[in-house]
């Protein structure tokens, strides 16, 4: 389709051209439609593998080790505390006697793991220090049995599946699995001529590879689980969302890029698709459809498609701290906090900008939490002022909403002498929208 448009024999080709340097010098492409990935679809794995572990799923390795090193130690305590305190532990006798024995190493370790699996114990130490060791201990049983039994829960109740590959690098050093991609691809070209160590390896792998130039054959392929199948995120996620009991696909994406329609160099219907994809994009018709083509099914309910549930670890993360993970490995990233969005709406926007005390709190509150979290500044993303739902004064409020940020951060920044804060906004693409919704010029100030 591109070679037909270089030569003049069609005026565009609509599809998902991915933008690339090296076409983009021999034609024009319209403005993005959507940013996309590169995805690895492999078989997926038999759902009842290794069942008979199940129920010890809902805890890592690290925290099984754990709780069994805990109740060593706490054995030891309370078989040291014992021996030596000067109140000595008392046991039951059949007709309701205290009766003193002398304590045994194991007898205690036995009787810390009957607490802790809820079966009690019949010693009952008598020193406050003995009681104040057992005290702590069921403090920590009750919290792990609780926790065991609510990520047991998940388990049983959802389906435990898991992609044997779940990233390029993990592709590059399996040993049965080898990539497959479309014969004449610009995946092809990628790798035949990246210099990154992971691409290499992805690049020596294929030797010997298949040619394949439909999805039929290439799915043949990959259904003897010998191969993974590389391609847009988007094909490969419509693919096994059609049959979520065979594929399944990678969570991680690579070589991220964007998608757009493919024009003659200088074509003078450019600036007409740009526009129309713009207003489609504002309007949020893009996403529309692909909820209505994308949509999961029974089978494929999970965030990452493949249903899986976690095992609790030692060192859980949340998104903040993932993506200052990122930043460890480049320390010049700058990372900025967005607030708002599409789906988000206005009304949120206006309430707060309603008068200048809720801009204050705002801007003050946002110094705090971006300091807090180690974010670099904040990017506004009000789609948008004075329009879709949002009253025409907002157009001002805006403006005094942007002031009133950069004063506070330019403040704050002359006060601790730390870096300035960044203030950043997502703003509209078309001439309308600009018009009504911004100041420009005071902005600008």
């Amino acid at each position: 389709m591109v070679g037909m448009v270089m030569r003049n024999e069609a005026d565009f080709a609509a599809g998902p051209f991915t933008i690339t340097s090296a076409r983009e010098s021999v034609i024009d492409f319209t403005t993005t439609y959507m940013e996309e990935g590169i995805g690895i679809l492999t078989m997926r794995p038999k759902v009842e593998a290794n069942k008979e572990y199940k129920m010890f799923k809902p805890l890592s390795v690290s925290v099984w080790v754990t709780i069994a090193v805990a109740i060593v130690v706490v054995g030891v305590l309370v078989y040291v505390n014992n021996r030596y305190s000067s109140d000595t532990t008392v046991t039951q006798t059949e007709d309701n006697e205290p009766h003193q024995n002398p304590p045994k190493l194991s007898s205690s370790m036995w009787h810390v793991y009957g607490y802790f699996v809820e079966q009690g114990g019949d010693e009952r130490p008598r020193s406050l220090s003995g009681r104040l060791i057992l005290s702590v201990w069921w403090i920590f049983t009750i919290l792990m049995l609780a926790t065991y039994t609510a990520n047991l829960a998940a388990y049983l109740t959802v389906t435990i599946i898991e992609s044997p590959i779940n990233s390029l690098e993990e592709l590059a050093n399996h040993n049965d699995i080898r990539p497959l991609i479309f014969s004449g691809s610009n995946l092809h070209t990628l790798f035949q001529t990246a210099k990154s160590s992971v691409y290499r390896q992805i690049w020596t792998k294929m030797s010997g590879m298949p040619i394949v130039k439909d999805i039929d054959t290439t799915l043949s392929y990959v259904r003897t689980n010998e191969y993974a199948f590389m391609s847009d995120f988007s094909l490969l996620e419509y693919i096994m969302l059609q049959d979520c009991q065979t594929y399944a696909m990678a969570d991680e994406k690579f070589n991220n890029a964007g998608f757009g329609f493919v024009l003659e160099e200088n074509s003078k219907y450019l600036n007409a698709f740009n526009l129309a994809i713009l207003k489609m994009n504002e309007a949020g018709l893009i996403e529309k459809w692909r909820k209505q083509w994308w949509s999961l099914s029974d089978d494929c309910t999970s965030s990452n498609r493949t249903g899986s549930a976690r095992s609790l670890g030692l060192d859980k993360q949340g998104q903040y701290a993932m993506m200052h993970d990122v930043r460890s490995k480049n320390p010049d990233l700058k990372l900025l906090l967005a607030v708002g969005g599409w789906n988000h709406g206005t009304k949120p926007f206006t309430s707060m900008v309603a008068n200048q005390a809720n801009l204050d709190a705002f801007a003050t509150n946002s110094i705090k939490f971006l300091r807090q979290n180690g974010f670099d500044g904040l990017d506004l993303d009000w789609e948008y002022p004075a329009n879709r739902g949002s009253p025409p004064e907002d157009r001002q409020r805006f403006t005094s909403l942007v002031k009133t940020l950069r004063t506070k951060y330019d403040s704050e920044d002359l006060r601790n002498g730390s870096s300035r804060l960044l203030l950043t906004a997502a703003v509209a693409a078309s001439k309308p929208e600009i018009e009504t919704a911004y100041e420009i010029s005071k902005i600008a100030e």
